[in-house]
């Protein structure tokens, strides 16, 4: 079996779609009204929401690849431990 040396096309655009619309919806409570009011902001938690559940069962069906080879194991080490932590 061959080792997974990347994230998946779709883990990394999960990944960024939540970036942007956590920015968006961040925007969107500072200001309400040039997003049109509460219900915007509102919507876009749902959405991330919805979307936080579809990446953690994309990561629960697709592992993480291996850290690198060269990878001091120090850096591995705090990587793990902050991946647990977050």
């Amino acid at each position: 079996m061959n080792e997974l040396r990347e994230y998946t096309r779709t883990a990394r655009v999960l990944h960024w779609l939540m970036a942007l619309l956590l920015g968006v919806q961040w925007l969107s409570g500072e200001y309400e009204d040039a997003f049109g009011g509460l219900s915007w902001h509102l919507s876009l938690g749902l959405t991330v929401f919805v979307l936080a559940l579809l990446r953690l069962g994309w990561r629960v069906l697709h592992p993480a690849p291996a850290f690198a080879a060269a990878m001091p194991a120090w850096e591995a080490l705090a990587a793990r431990a902050l991946q647990w932590a977050w």
